[in-house]
């Protein structure tokens, strides 16, 4: 994996990520009310961490493949044909559904419709992205 460390954030530093994300095979996720079809490819998912564990506690959640299933991304990274190969932080930024909308105009970058932004403020399309390959 290609990221900072996380063990060398203190336990309370806060900020919103990206979780750069290999899916290696084809993943339907089924949930009560939606389902999403992921194909095999690379994904960038939107996310942030504000509460008491901060961005050690979130990411290092994201990064197990057993755990309850609290969020669509748990699906995703609890898969056995996923793994999170790299994580970007922006400390002490709010800009989880700023990133949202800008990945949603690039046209390398296609939205998961729905998938993370169920508790968006902004209208998000989605905080998942299937990057695409582009010429």
């Amino acid at each position: 994996m290609l990221f900072l460390p996380i063990v060398s954030f203190s336990q309370g530093l806060k900020g919103t990520y990206l979780l750069f994300i290999r899916l290696d095979k084809k993943l339907t996720i089924n949930l009560s009310n939606k389902q999403f079809c992921l194909e095999k490819a690379y994904y960038i998912y939107v996310g942030s961490a504000f509460g008491a564990g901060g961005l050690k506690s979130r990411v290092s959640r994201h990064l197990l493949k057993t755990k309850n299933k609290r969020w669509h991304i748990d699906f995703l990274t609890c898969s056995d044909h996923s793994e999170v190969v790299g994580v970007v932080y922006f400390i002490n930024q709010k800009i989880e559904c700023y990133l949202g909308n800008l990945f949603s105009t690039f046209s390398s970058l296609e939205p998961v419709f729905g998938f993370g932004n169920s508790d968006c403020k902004e209208n998000c399309d989605s905080h998942l992205f299937k990057i695409v390959k582009t010429e």
